[in-house]
């Protein structure tokens, strides 16, 4: 089936909307880091965990749902 310019504007405004979503735990762990600008070691270990094990694994799931999304967005009908 033939994609028309308007359903080509629709996929990609969607993918660019889920793509943002799908992102938002990273760009939440740059806020965090640049709000509590971490200055010791263990001040550091700190934010790294939580962005490694709690922020990380939203983020890997996410992009798994991602990634599902798209491809079925994106077949060809």
């Amino acid at each position: 089936m033939m994609t028309y310019p308007s359903q080509l504007k629709e996929k990609i405004a969607f993918s660019l909307i889920l793509s943002v979503i799908c992102l938002l735990p990273f760009w939440l762990y740059l806020l965090i880091k640049l709000i509590f600008a971490p200055e010791g070691f263990w001040q550091n270990i700190f934010l790294v965990g939580i962005g490694v094990y709690f922020l990380g694994a939203i983020q890997l799931a996410l992009l798994a749902i991602l990634a599902a999304l798209l491809f079925a967005i994106w077949k060809k009908d």
